[in-house]
């Protein structure tokens, strides 16, 4: 079951909720490879105690219009719920639908950041783990016997 986190925030004086849901294990695969791509291309290393603040800040620097497709898949992953239900039904965010629901831009950053720490926030966990296999991906080859 994917993970999903309630969020909200005040723009022109309304308390407004958010629902963020987890993006599907492959195409968080795909978010985060192409996001990689994208800064190590611009020149960027990825530091082992990088924060997940400093990946986006790392994503920020490179071109916007190569970035903007992440950043919408953030906000893709975000349902509008008018009654504030956390239960409730609620409207599906998307680059073109979102206007209709915040009007001040910083929220939403605060949007995508949280977005991001629910996608995401793993990657940074273990690359700051000190267990150094939490960080390390193990592949074993196993032999079966034939049956001859």
């Amino acid at each position: 079951m994917r993970k999903t986190e309630i969020i909200k925030l005040v723009d022109d004086g309304k308390e407004l909720t958010f629902r963020i849901t987890q993006m599907p294990a492959t195409k968080a695969e795909r978010w985060a490879n192409r996001a990689m791509f994208l800064i190590i291309g611009a020149g960027k290393d990825i530091k082992k105690d990088a924060t997940l603040d400093d990946v986006i800040r790392m994503i920020a620097s490179i071109d916007y219009d190569k970035a903007e497709p992440l950043y919408n898949e953030l906000i893709e992953c975000c349902t509008f719920l008018p009654d504030g239900n956390a239960n409730g039904a609620g409207i599906g965010c998307t680059q073109d639908t979102i206007d209709a629901q915040i009007i001040d831009p910083r929220n939403l950053y605060k949007l995508r950041m949280a977005s991001a720490k629910l996608n995401f926030g793993f990657f940074i966990n273990a690359l700051q783990s000190q267990d150094p296999k939490a960080n390390t991906i193990t592949f074993s080859k196993t032999s079966h016997k034939s049956d001859r």
